[in-house]
């Protein structure tokens, strides 16, 4: 097993066969949960993706949070009242973690995208395995 630290987030890459005996690799993400404290649920899951490299979500999420369409655009999201400030705010640090990772690949994007897998859906793929992970019913833009 190898760890990959040029990815984020970091990940376990493990070597397989198939039968007839062809390499193959398994990629494991390692999730950074360390999340702390927020104020509200979008927040930490802005963190959360900002963190972990999620650029379609943290980008969804601002285009939901900009036209005021979090209520029918965002899953799962509970009803949170977000004054102007409150937006200007949130589309800032989605701002600032969009910033920060703009050279950083992920792992989905280096080992699993190709023409025939779109980058969106390799997102919400471990979006879900995220949400089994913390046992949490997340917060997710699925379609733009």
């Amino acid at each position: 097993m190898k760890i990959d630290n040029n990815t984020l987030p970091k990940c376990k890459l493990e070597e397989k066969k198939f039968e007839w005996g062809e390499p193959y690799i398994i990629m494991i993400p390692i999730f950074d949960l360390d999340i702390t404290k927020t104020e509200s649920r979008l927040e930490y899951f802005i963190d959360l993706y900002g963190k972990n490299n999620f650029k379609i979500q943290l980008l969804r999420f601002y285009n939901k949070i900009n036209n005021y369409d979090e209520t029918e655009g965002i899953i799962n999201f509970q009803h949170e009242e977000l004054t102007h400030e409150k937006r200007v705010y949130l589309k800032n640090r989605i701002n600032e973690y969009l910033e920060r990772n703009i050279d950083r690949i992920s792992p989905w994007e280096l080992y699993e995208h190709n023409s025939f897998t779109k980058l969106s859906n390799l997102e919400l793929h471990y979006i879900k395995n995220l949400a089994i992970e913390i046992n949490k019913e997340m917060y997710y833009v699925e379609k733009e």
